[in-house]
Formats: structure tokens, C-alpha cells, sequence
């Protein structure tokens, strides 16, 4: 057939647009949550993400950030839409990498396909590819802005590139398609290393190729030898290069004299030199292999220049400036993610070991100005005997939770060790069972929902009466297992007439899924589901179902005798594959009207006043607020400060310069304080019974003198600055307060003499001491702020210093001893009433995910409800009900389900006459309580969040019915309560406590 080709080329490029039409009408128009709107603020302005960074995916995420023109709005649009681009191209990449495997099952060149074999080729990639477009992690990552899309298309390319060099081999010149193999891995470097793990399968294709007898020792090796490479590109080129142009920037500093950076030129210049000699000698010599290998080295290199990005940007100083990386020393930690921590792999300590000394490791350096000077030394811990075990999968001892996390899942008593058996039971059973797994039967099964932990579906589950409340489950859709089945049948088909290429896709597929899921060692939980992680493993799954399709069309052959009826009847069927998969997922997918991530980081912005300072707890929540600040230049005279980075030197020096609209932050203590390492990292506690409460403005100047009174020596016999009390105080003018008219004046009988908290954990954190400073320094010019989680993360209690200003609490000169929640309801309401914003959320149909509806969204409801609350303990009544009706109408029930803050609404409503409202919320929410009850109770005795929810969502009914004096509806949900009370064996005495939870 002379025209295979041409038809093959153009049905990958209509794919290419269909998928671009699906994802376009699909796509997120504005930033999404977690690092989508890191990487869109990064791109617009160049700056520098959380390590190890992606500088080439901001480098294309800057391009299409010109098509927005002046409409900062639509920045994010442009740059979502580089990943739709990308994974549109994917799709149309893949149909290609099949239609050659195909080909090669069917056994023909294209010269000599029938039309109807031709067709069944196509019908395999078209299925094949439409099952990728709408596998629902490849979905998500091409809607938003992400480095996945990338790194998949430059993955596919890189298999399919080597797909083409072994067809064109032996032709002349064959050998530029490996060329084109070595640069999108070096590209791939500067994105995510997905077309790296495809190196072991791309040396099995060269081995089939140059090989005439295959035997088993010679597969076995030649992965070997892949895996060697892959090691050398991962640690060889990215992690060695760089190091070796440190010791050697050391060696030119500091030994010779030389100018900063010159090691690292006189490297590039070696390397280069190098590089180019062994190129033309080897053409001289005609060495050709050799040649290959040098040309194929320098592309790598040249992708993976893209780096050069990072301490270029970083030396800048843009706002975004994460890990500072602007010199070689910084650059290391940063490609080595060091602010992360390290995992063990293959050996190390346990969940449960003891830290009982410490060595000194490599040293830290710091540029001086003048040389590399060494300022301390890595400490290294040293366990107790039993702490250390082979695949040390129970690792994590970050945070209690996780300990019993492990507890749980190995079913250890607290004073158990874990085994080797438990490494090994863990590693089956949770991280390749709970984190691989599960993601793979979601793309390919189904989901039960959206909810972080949800389960895969069965066939059954399809059958299943549902009740009302629950038919439209956000985030289910059941597949009927057909994927996984069309899939399975490609894989058993292409083992039986391909076995070579079956191993090739096979190993894919392990790389990108079980064995990289087991280099990654995750840790028992994790904060959101990262199925998006293994969606490489996803994609070549997805050309098995494409070879399934050949598969039921060689089947159909041998029932009827014409080829094209075959052909026709196979693909039809197949084709419920994909379309049972686009329609299950299409409304789960569709982010076309969601615009709330970006107003809600809008609305905790609004709720601080001019010129404030504004403390979140981390960096996801955190992302959305510098979008808004870089992009659309929202409210960017606030300073937002993350906590969780404020124990690193290089980021509270970035605190003490101007970004944008904000001044500096007023802090006294030196910066050689911040940043002389160890002496002030962690303040531990060491009681000194002569001090009862330590004054702040005494304490920092202990601080600032390094006075011996505070310090202590380590384990290894290093000096650390201590905590002497937990009770602290701080004094207040109270003239001057009054005279700033900063406290409301209904608080002002609140200020007192002095502000006195105590210290919740065994010490200080770096963090805790920048509070300090800020609020010893300030003296209540700038207004600080705190969102909810950030003030529970630090190791200082000012719970009842804070006021509720809208969705942040405000640090007050106050001493909060009235038992209640202070709100400021004046600012409170101007706030929420008059200046938050609400786009979209007026739109029924629109799909919000869990972090929207439990996180974000509540957190508005719950808002209002403290609003509503204040008012009428002020006597607001008026403005109480305003406030609660308003909130109703920006966050209707039609667009976002009644949740547990509207349960807390209800006695509001009553309170302010509303009681209309009140019943036919009642109404609504205690119907779904009573189906989801009803149906989890058939299923299960278990008691997990949902019931708890349910349960407590009726008792609050019946109790605010029984404040209203509503006797008979109150004991009808009472009644209902005791009902599953004792379906569930809830003993009485424990009801109250569901109902808190």
C-alpha cells in the first residue's frame, strides 16, 4: 500500500487535534491548586520553582505566556494551554509508536499491507490513542499546567524515535534517529526524567536489532548495561558534573586565588575541548562507534543546559527564589533536593530507630565575599543497634503520623521493631499496592471517588443501587474493567507474535510504574493522591489496549470470511473502550468554569489590611497567592511569609529585601544570626528554675550577644543557644495602642500590661525565633497576619492573641480571656461582604474536587458562620442574618452540596428568624444523612470520616431543633440517631464525641 504512510502521518495529526479540541474545551482557565500556580507565576517572570526545578518546561511555559498579550488574566490560560499542546502531541505520538508495533505483529512493509490490514493497524492506534486521551491522570495533567504533559511527549518521542532507527537500520545516516534519542533525554533533564527510565528498553531495541541470535544472557546484560547508563546519566551527568565543578571552584578559590566561578568555566571550557577533539579525532580515525557515542554525550549535554537557567535567574534575585541557587554550593543542594531530606533506598535506619549520637559529614560552605568559607559540618546521626535493615521501606519518622501510619498498616505494637518481612510486606502491600496499583485500576477499572484513599471499582459496583445523594459521587466512574481487559488481551497477543517488543513495552512499563514507584520509597501518607507520578507507566498500557484492538480484529477473522467485516465489527466493539471512558470521566475532567482556586487565594489576600504581613504554613498554600501577586499583581503590597521555608537562612534574607510593593520585613537581629548554622536552627528547651517567664526583648538580646547563660554543647559537642522557660511575655503600651487605634474598640478593655503565651514543643525552631523578632521589632506598625494552618504550625501559642479579620487571623495586642473566638466584625464583614470574590460559584454543574469542597470552600461557609456568630453576640442581628443569606447565595446548595458548615448554620438561622431557611436546610442535609447512612450501614459496621460526619450532622439537627423549642421534629432526628447508633454498636456515652469529630 504506497500510500500507508501519508494516511499513517495525517490520522496522527487529526488525532492530534481531537485531542486538542477535548482538552481545550476542558482545560482549567485560570491557575490550579498545588504547584500548577507556582510554575505559572515562575514562567511568566523567569523565576525559580522548589527544587530540583524545571527550567525548560518554564522556559515554554514563558512563550506561551506572550499570547496572553496584556491580559495578565489569561497568562495562566496560555500556560495551561502549553500543557494541553504538549499532551495533544503525545497522543499523535503514540499512534505512531503503535502503528509500527502493529506492523511489525502483522509482519508486512508497507508496501505490501491490504487496505483492510492497513485499516486494522489504524483501528489499533485510533483505540490504542483515544483510551490515552482519556485516561484520567493523562486527562488532568494535560489541563493544567504541569511538567507532566512535557515530560510524557518527550518520553513518547524518545521511544518512538528509537522505533525509527531500528526500521531505518542498516540505511545510511540511521544513526541521527540516536542523536535525536540522546537530545530529548538531555532535554527530558531539565522537565522530569521519564525518557531516562526508558534507556534499559531503548538498549533491549539496539540489541534486537544488532544481534542475529538472541539468547538470554545476552538480554540479561544488555539491561545491565542499560541500567549502567541510566545511572550515569542520572548521577553521572546531573548530580556528578555539577559536584565536580564545586570541588574544583573550591580548589580555584580558595587554593589558587582565582576569581569566583572560574572552576566552573575552566571545567566547561575542558569539557567542551574535550568533547570536540574526541569528535574529530574519531572522525579521522573512523572510529564510528565511539563517534556516536561522543555526538550522543554532547546532545545530552546540550538538553541539559536548560539548567543553566536555574543560578542565572537565581543571581537576579526575582521574588520567587527558592533555595537561592545563584553559586555552585547552592546549586548542588538545590539539584540534590537536600531541603527535602534524604530516602533510603536499597539500605538504612527504620521507622523505629534512636538517634544515640551524630558524626560530623561533608562540609558546608558559604561564599564569604572572598572564598568558600566552611561554616559547620552535615551532621550525621548515628542509631541505636537494630536500627538499620535492608530495603528500608518503613523510613518516614517526619511526623507522628506517619510512625503510626506504619504501626497500623504492619500491625506492630509500640514497642515493635519492623522486619525485613515488614519492608517487604510494606513495599507490596502499600507502596506498590496502595500508591501504584490503585492509580492504575483508577485509569483503567474505575474510582469510587474523589476522596483522598478512594478505591478502585469493580464491574459489580456498576449494578449497584446507589441512593440519590450519592448517584453523582464526585470523581466515580466505572469502566467495567474493559480497558484493563482490551489491555490485557494486547499484552497476551503481542507476547504470542512479538515477544521481542513485548519485553521493550513490558520493561516500559515497569520502569515507569513499580520501579519507579519503589526508587521514589514514599512514605505511608502523603498529602494529596500522586497518581500523576506514574503516568508514563499509564501510557504504555494504553498501546497494549491498541494491540488488544488487533487482537479481537484477528479474532473476528476466523468467524467471518470477509477481512473488512472483521476489520469493521472489530473496531466498533472496541471503540466502547474509549467511550466509556470520556463519558464516565468527562465531568470530572471538565475544569472549563472553575475559577475559585484563584479567588479564593484572592479572598485570604483581601482579608489583610494594607501593607500587612501574611504567615502560611507551607508552600501548597501558599502557590496560589503568588500567582495572584506575580501574575495579576493582586494585593502585592502584602509580604506572605511561608513557614515552613523560614527556617532556612537563604529565604529569611530574601524577607529582608523589598519584592514588589512590599518593604522588607523589620527585623533587629543580625542576619549572621539566621545564618550562622547550628547555633540558632533549634532552641531546645533546658529548664532553668530560677526564670519563671523570659521577657522577648530580653531573650533576643541574649540572643544577639550569644550569651553563655543560653548555651549548651551537642552531641557533637557543638555550641546551641537554649530555651530556658516556655511561659513568655512581651509588654505592651498601651497608650500608644490606644493611640494607633489598632484594637476595635469594643476589644479595647482586652489590652493588657503585657501579652504572656508558653511554648507548646520542646523548643524553639529558627521560625519561631523570626516571630519573635518580627514582633519585638514591629511594634504593631505593620499588621500581621495568620492563616489558620500556619498559626497551629508554630511552636508559639498566640491563640489568644489573634483576632478573625476574614479568612485570617490577625496578631492583636490583646490577652483573649473571654472564652470565645474574637472577630472583628466591622473589618470582618467589609471583608467578606464587600470585597471577596466569588467568580463562578454561581454556576451549577461545575465539578469541584475534595480540596475545593472540604478545604477551600468550607473554609468560606465556615467564615460566614463566624461572622454571623460575632454579629449577634454584639447584637448585630440585622447584620447577622445579611451576612448568612449572603453566604448562601454566593455558595448555593445547586453548586456545591450543604456540608458540615452549613450544619452549623442552622441554630444561626433559627437565631435570626430565618427559620424557613433553617427547616429546608434541615431538610435537604438530613435526608442525605440518612441515605448515606443507610447505605454505608448495609455495607459496612465500619465507622470512617463520612459516618462520623452523618452521624454528627444529626445530632447538631436535633439539637438546634431543641434550642428552637421544635420538640417533636428534634426527637424524629434523635430518634433516626439512635437508630444507626445501634446499627453501628455506638455506645451513647460516645455520641457527643462523633459529633464534635
Amino acid at each position: 500500500m504506497k500510500i500507508f504512510r501519508t494516511i499513517n502521518l495525517w490520522i496522527g495529526w487529526g488525532l492530534f487535534f481531537l485531542a486538542m479540541l477535548v482538552y481545550t474545551l476542558t482545560i482549567e482557565p485560570t491557575a490550579s491548586f498545588w504547584d500548577c500556580s507556582e510554575y505559572i507565576a515562575a514562567a511568566y517572570k523567569l523565576q525559580v520553582t522548589h527544587p530540583p526545578g524545571a527550567p525548560l518546561f518554564l522556559l515554554i511555559g514563558r512563550m506561551f505566556s506572550f499570547l496572553a498579550g496584556n491580559n495578565t488574566e489569561k497568562v495562566a490560560f496560555w500556560i495551561n494551554m502549553s500543557s494541553v499542546i504538549t499532551s495533544s502531541a503525545t497522543v499523535m505520538v503514540v499512534f505512531w509508536i503503535i502503528s509500527l508495533l502493529a506492523r511489525r505483529i502483522i509482519g508486512k512493509t508497507t508496501q505490501d499491507l491490504q487496505l483492510y490490514e492497513a485499516a486494522s493497524i489504524w483501528g489499533a492506534g485510533i483505540i490504542g490513542v483515544l483510551s490515552l486521551t482519556f485516561c484520567s491522570t493523562f486527562w488532568s495533567n494535560a489541563t493544567e499546567a504541569e511538567t507532566y504533559a512535557c515530560s510524557t511527549l518527550l518520553m513518547s518521542l524518545t521511544v518512538w524515535a528509537m522505533l525509527n532507527w531500528e526500521y531505518t537500520t542498516p540505511r545510511p545516516r540511521s544513526y541521527q534517529w540516536l542523536l535525536l534519542v540522546a537530545y530529548l533525554i538531555g532535554l527530558s533533564l531539565g522537565i522530569r526524567m521519564f525518557s531516562v527510565l526508558t534507556i534499559p528498553a531503548l538498549c533491549l531495541i539496539f540489541y534486537f536489532k544488532r544481534v542475529s541470535k538472541i539468547t538470554l544472557l545476552g538480554t540479561t546484560i544488555t539491561l545491565l548495561i542499560g541500567g549502567i547508563l541510566l545511572a550515569f546519566i542520572y548521577t553521572g551527568i546531573t548530580l556528578s558534573l555539577p559536584t565536580c565543578a564545586m570541588q574544583l571552584e573550591l580548589l580555584c578559590v580558595n587554593q589558587l586565588g582565582l576569581p569566583f566561578k572560574s572552576g566552573i568555566i575552566i571545567l566547561s571550557i575542558t569539557l567542551i575541548a574535550s568533547l570536540t577533539y574526541g569528535i574529530i579525532y574519531t572522525i579521522q580515525k573512523q572510529h564510528t562507534t565511539i563517534h556516536i557515542g561522543l555526538l550522543c554525550l554532547g546532545f545530552i549535554l546540550i538538553g541539559y543546559s536548560s539548567y543553566g537557567l536555574v543560578p542565572i535567574r537565581a543571581h537576579a534575585n526575582p521574588p520567587i527564589n527558592e533555595g537561592h541557587p545563584s553559586d555552585i554550593i547552592s546549586f548542588i543542594n538545590y539539584l540534590k533536593r537536600e531541603q527535602y531530606g534524604h530516602r533510603p533506598l536499597v539500605y538504612g535506619p527504620h521507622f523505629a530507630a534512636q538517634v544515640i549520637s551524630a558524626k560530623k559529614g561533608d562540609p558546608i560552605y558559604r561564599n564569604t565575599g572572598k572564598k568558600y568559607e566552611i561554616i559547620d559540618y552535615k551532621h550525621i546521626p548515628i542509631y541505636d543497634a537494630g536500627a538499620y535493615t535492608l530495603l528500608p521501606r518503613t523510613w518516614s519518622q517526619q511526623n507522628s503520623m506517619h510512625i503510626t501510619a506504619y504501626r497500623k498498616i504492619l500491625n506492630l505494637k509500640p514497642w515493635q521493631k519492623p522486619s525485613l518481612g515488614d519492608q517487604l510486606y510494606f513495599l507490596i502491600r502499600h507502596q506498590l499496592g496502595h500508591f501504584y496499583l490503585r492509580y492504575f485500576l483508577w485509569n483503567f477499572a474505575g474510582r469510587a471517588s474523589d476522596m483522598q484513599g478512594a478505591s478502585w471499582l469493580t464491574p459489580l459496583d456498576a449494578f449497584e443501587k446507589l441512593p440519590p445523594s450519592l448517584t453523582q459521587i464526585p470523581g466515580r466512574s466505572n469502566y467495567l474493567f474493559l480497558p484493563f481487559l482490551l489491555g490485557l488481551i494486547g499484552m497476551l497477543f503481542q507476547y504470542r507474535h512479538d515477544r521481542r517488543y513485548f519485553w521493550v513495552i513490558t520493561i516500559l512499563f515497569v520502569m515507569l510504574g513499580a520501579a519507579l514507584v519503589t526508587f521514589l520509597n514514599p512514605p505511608p501518607i502523603e498529602p494529596r493522591e500522586r497518581d500523576y507520578i506514574y503516568v508514563g507507566s499509564f501510557l504504555f498500557f494504553t498501546i497494549w489496549i491498541g494491540l488488544g484492538t488487533l487482537a479481537v480484529v484477528n479474532y473476528f477473522r476466523k468467524l467471518f470470511t470477509q477481512y473488512k467485516i472483521a476489520v469493521t465489527i472489530g473496531i466498533i466493539s472496541c471503540l466502547a473502550v474509549p467511550s466509556i471512558m470520556a463519558t464516565q470521566a468527562w465531568q470530572t475532567h471538565n475544569r472549563s468554569q472553575r475559577y475559585f482556586s484563584v479567588e479564593s487565594a484572592k479572598n485570604l489576600l483581601a482579608s489583610c489590611a494594607p501593607n500587612a504581613i501574611l504567615f502560611t504554613a507551607g508552600d501548597n498554600d501558599t502557590f496560589p497567592l503568588w500567582y495572584v501577586q506575580e501574575v495579576e499583581g493582586f494585593r502585592t503590597d502584602v509580604r506572605v511569609v511561608i513557614l515552613s521555608y523560614a527556617n532556612a537562612a537563604w529565604y529569611i534574607k530574601q524577607l529582608t529585601r523589598p519584592v514588589n510593593n512590599s518593604a522588607p520585613l523589620p527585623l533587629s537581629l543580625p542576619f549572621e544570626i539566621y545564618q550562622q548554622y547550628g547555633l540558632n536552627d533549634i532552641l531546645p528547651y533546658v529548664p532553668q528554675p530560677n526564670i519563671q517567664e523570659l521577657d522577648i526583648i530580653q531573650y533576643l538580646q541574649l540572643i544577639r550577644e550569644s550569651h553563655p547563660a543560653l548555651q549548651i554543647q551537642n552531641i557533637l559537642r557543638e555550641t546551641t543557644n537554649t530555651l530556658p522557660c516556655k511561659n513568655m511575655c512581651f509588654h505592651i503600651d498601651k497608650t500608644g495602642i490606644a493611640a494607633k487605634e489598632i484594637v476595635p474598640t469594643q476589644y479595647e478593655y482586652l489590652i493588657p500590661e503585657k501579652m504572656s503565651w508558653s511554648i507548646k514543643g520542646r523548643g524553639l525552631d529558627k521560625r519561631d525565633l523570626l516571630i519573635l523578632d518580627l514582633l519585638a521589632t514591629n511594634n504593631w506598625e505593620r499588621p500581621i497576619y495568620f492563616n489558620h494552618s500556619s498559626l497551629h504550625t508554630l511552636n508559639i501559642d498566640l491563640s489568644t492573641h489573634v483576632m478573625v479579620e476574614g479568612l485570617t487571623l490577625r496578631l492583636m495586642p490583646i490577652q483573649n480571656n473571654i472564652g470565645h473566638e474574637l472577630v472583628n466584625t466591622e473589618t470582618m464583614y467589609n471583608n467578606m461582604v464587600k470585597n471577596f470574590y466569588w467568580k463562578g460559584m454561581d454556576k451549577p454543574g461545575v465539578y469541584y474536587d475534595e480540596n475545593y469542597r472540604l478545604v477551600f470552600i468550607r473554609n468560606q461557609r465556615m467564615s460566614f458562620c463566624t461572622l454571623a456568630k460575632a454579629c449577634l453576640h454584639e447584637g448585630k442581628l440585622q447584620q447577622a442574618k445579611e451576612v448568612l443569606l449572603y453566604g448562601l447565595s454566593v455558595i448555593p446548595d445547586e453548586v456545591v452540596p450543604y456540608d458540615i458548615a452549613n450544619v452549623y448554620m442552622i441554630h444561626l438561622l433559627f437565631e435570626v428568624g430565618e427559620n424557613e431557611h433553617a427547616l429546608n436546610m434541615i431538610k435537604i442535609i438530613g435526608n442525605r444523612a440518612e441515605e448515606i447512612l443507610t447505605y454505608k450501614t448495609r455495607k459496612s459496621s465500619f465507622i470512617d470520616r463520612e459516618v462520623q460526619e452523618q452521624m454528627g450532622t444529626l445530632y447538631e439537627i436535633a439539637r438546634s431543633l431543641r434550642a428552637i423549642d421544635y420538640q417533636e421534629l428534634a426527637q424524629e432526628y434523635e430518634d433516626l440517631l439512635n437508630k444507626y447508633q445501634i446499627l453501628l454498636d455506638v455506645p451513647d456515652d460516645n455520641n457527643n464525641d462523633i459529633a464534635r469529630r
